[in-house]
């Protein structure tokens, strides 16, 4: 880019950190599956912005893409942090954590030091452009498994739901009517199972 200042590579990396972290920070309401959504484009557009200004020895484009870049893998890792939590079961929820940050280390540690190995075989330019192409797919695929197994979860849920509503013999209506005399929050204590039958057959 034609600036050695290692004072700005340093400001490029950590505006890069920070925006993911203002990202999660702000978009913290999200649902997982819809932080994951959102990420994917704004990844997508940081990346392209990234080999533009690199390839065009663009600095200020450079440094745009990189900010956007961040904030776009900060909402995939906290989207796919938030999804790896609530789908383990509670007894093995430690031991996924554990497996996920593991991938997130080393998915973080080992593309830099493929990106200096290919660095002594092809040109900057080439490298990121490559390395921009990996990261897009892998992201791509991975937010789109993540989201239709949140998907098939709902449906699993449905699935049971509509198994237990026939084995009680329950007319749709007498189910709905359940359903709306159902206490909303959390305050209220949920009917035990001999109330909600005599709830029915009332």
């Amino acid at each position: 880019m034609g600036n050695g200042s290692h004072l700005l590579a340093g400001l490029v990396a950590f505006s890069a950190f920070a925006s993911g972290a203002v990202a999660q920070v702000a978009l913290n309401r999200l649902r997982p599956v819809a932080m994951l959504k959102i990420s994917v484009p704004i990844l997508l557009v940081g990346l392209t912005l990234l080999v533009v200004g690199m390839w065009f020895a663009v600095l200020p484009l450079f440094i745009v893409g990189g900010i956007i870049t961040g904030a776009g893998a900060g909402l995939v890792f906290r989207g796919a942090m938030v999804r790896a939590s609530v789908s383990a079961l509670p007894q093995s929820r430690a031991e996924v954590m554990a497996g996920f940050f593991l991938a997130s280390y080393v998915g973080l540690s080992l593309p830099v030091v493929g990106l200096g190995v290919a660095l002594n075989f092809a040109a900057s330019r080439e490298v990121m452009l490559v390395f921009s192409v990996l990261v897009a797919v892998a992201v791509v695929m991975s937010v789109r498994s993540a989201v239709r197994g949140t998907t098939n979860d709902v449906g699993a849920v449905g699935q049971v739901i509509s198994i237990n509503s026939a084995q009680m013999e329950l007319h749709p209506e007498e189910i709905r009517e359940f359903v709306r005399r159902f206490p909303r929050q959390g305050s209220q204590t949920p009917p035990s199972v001999p109330e909600r039958e005599h709830e029915v057959k009332r």
